[in-house]
């Protein structure tokens, strides 16, 4: 039980978040939304899309971990959290903002501009108390889920 529950919070991160809810976008929502790229394509839009918002924070995370700045990847203090946190929302800020200025789909552009929204709205919660962000990030998933699937 204890490490299927692992393998889930490590699969549903919610830094993975953006990423597998445009791939449900592209590839199962609406495949045709993005009709001027092929397959390939689009894997590797999503791949950028990872890479943007989530290898890049959590690349920073090991980074403060090898300096010494934080004591473990998982980040237990919440005042470690700040940079981490602000660098994930600049992430995908500007994620949305450059697909926004290519004219990429709204509903593509709106996912990672509510992500960025989140992790701004969790770090504003983070400074007065410790809250889990797994939890937020599921919550996010479910509801970009339901927003999508609503009939199912």
């Amino acid at each position: 039980m204890r490490f299927s529950a692992k393998v889930i919070s490590y699969i549903f991160h919610p830094l993975m978040v953006p990423s597998i809810s445009i791939a449900l976008i592209i590839f199962y929502y609406n495949p045709t939304i993005l009709s001027f790229m092929n397959t390939s394509q689009k894997l590797s839009f999503v791949g950028l899309t990872w890479g943007v918002t989530f290898l890049a924070p959590v690349s920073f995370i090991l980074f403060l971990y090898y300096r010494g700045e934080i004591k473990n990847i998982y980040i237990y203090e919440k005042e470690k959290r700040k940079l981490p946190m602000m660098l994930a929302a600049i992430c995908s800020g500007i994620s949305a903002y450059q697909l926004n200025a290519f004219l990429y789909p709204d509903i593509i552009v709106n996912v990672l501009w509510l992500t960025t929204i989140g992790i701004c709205i969790s770090y504003i919660i983070n400074l007065y108390w410790k809250i889990s962000l797994h939890a937020i990030g599921a919550a996010a998933f479910c509801s970009i889920i339901y927003a999508l699937f609503p009939q199912s």
